[in-house]
């Protein structure tokens, strides 16, 4: 990659998660040095600036590219949890796990949403996400 270009993880992980769905085009050596590209910038700015705050990365909504998306890429694609970028991001996880075994979404915030049932729930499905990324790191 030409790292002197403005580099987005939002539309690369975009791209990424198609590729890192296909058996073939996730070992593919274009889509693999995108992967080790994109686990460089875990937590940094975007280049596009409505993706500038560093709350993308943990906003936790299904239209959003965030953590999750990018790790449950990078790891469909073969990267392996020795690697220091790929441990700053499951940190992430192990350190923000609140005591009730669950995630903040981070958007929309507790506060802001009517329906109190609804946000548990995806609460609980981002939960199950996180622990079936943790599990799988943990069994490579």
């Amino acid at each position: 990659p030409d790292t002197s270009k403005p580099f987005s993880h939002n539309w690369t992980d975009m791209v990424l998660r198609g590729f890192a769905t296909h058996p073939l085009y996730r070992k593919k050596p274009e889509v693999v040095n995108a992967a080790t590209l994109l686990k460089t910038r875990f937590f940094k700015k975007d280049a596009y600036s409505s993706y500038k705050s560093s709350q993308y990365w943990t906003k936790f909504s299904f239209w959003w590219s965030n953590l999750l998306t990018y790790l449950e890429s990078l790891q469909l694609i073969g990267l392996k949890d020795n690697d220091p970028d790929i441990q700053k991001g499951l940190q992430w996880f192990i350190e923000n796990q609140q005591p009730s075994g669950l995630w903040d979404l981070a958007y929309p915030s507790p506060e802001k949403i009517s329906n109190k049932k609804l946000y548990l729930d995806r609460q609980e499905w981002l939960a199950l996400r996180i622990l079936r990324l943790l599990e799988n790191y943990s069994k490579k």
